[in-house]
């Protein structure tokens, strides 16, 4: 392009994580080696966008040498203007270039991708995939649509058999690296923030679930948000003195944490 033009803006452009005000902790566990990343919450949350970011900082920094490969059920952010370093992303759309996520990840395995990002796990086979993937050796990002870390964690255990739960919890924890949980609020500005709900599991804490049995993991997961993570109160606690939402607003969300 001639130097005097103006540079287009990329349509749906991903936002960068440095104007989204994202806790220290989440900025530390977000790019592991290998292992599972949640970024969870339902429509109109804000986790896509959240996500769009994170897959954003993996192409641009000049330290993260490899592919990143996506697999997306429809197209909300595009990377192609996104200029990496030293990474090359590639985008596979379900209907289009594979038949379904964990079919499109099973493919993916053999072809030497340093980080992963699916669509939503709703089912016992696309999980499975991540796990593989993870234990494999990749960073796996993808979501689950649950309101909470607590429901995140008992929803993925849901997903399969009584009788194959306990195997199936000990491979999630052993890759299980973070889970962001994320709800829109609105801030005394007019618009709306977004509040998360976060726990790292670190080795520390892999170690806690791993010695409980599966039943226990809800309550030991809350105990974990309280002195270890950040609970939906406790960020509305925070936003509300910053300043940014109402006393309404805030003791909304009190009552309902």
């Amino acid at each position: 392009m001639p130097s005097d033009q103006t540079a287009v803006p990329i349509r749906n452009e991903p936002p960068r994580l440095a104007s989204m005000d994202i806790e220290p902790d989440i900025l530390a566990a977000y790019r592991p080696h290998n292992g599972i990343v949640l970024i969870c919450g339902g429509a109109e949350t804000g986790s896509a966008r959240l996500q769009a970011g994170m897959t954003r900082s993996l192409i641009e920094d000049p330290d993260f040498h490899g592919k990143i490969i996506e697999i997306a059920a429809s197209i909300k952010y595009e990377f192609d203007g996104i200029e990496g370093a030293s990474s090359l992303y590639s985008l596979s759309e379900i209907g289009r270039h594979v038949k379904s996520a964990s079919a499109g990840m099973r493919s993916l395995l053999r072809r030497q991708a340093k980080a992963i990002i699916l669509p939503e796990c709703r089912d016992r086979e696309t999980m499975e995939v991540v796990i593989e993937g993870a234990q494999t050796g990749h960073a796996v990002y993808s979501t689950v649509h649950t309101p909470s870390v607590v429901e995140t964690v008992q929803r993925i255990l849901a997903m399969f058999p009584q009788e194959e739960r306990a195997d199936c919890a000990v491979r999630l924890m052993q890759s299980l690296r973070l889970v962001v949980n994320c709800a829109l609020i609105p801030s005394l500005d007019g618009r709306r923030i977004q509040l998360r709900e976060y726990l790292v599991f670190g080795p520390a804490e892999r170690a806690l679930f791993l010695d409980m049995p599966v039943i226990a993991w809800p309550q030991l997961t809350e105990q974990l948000l309280a002195e270890r993570g950040q609970s939906y109160a406790a960020a509305a606690g925070r936003a509300h003195a910053a300043g940014l939402i109402s006393d309404e607003v805030v003791r909304t969300w009190l009552a309902g944490a």
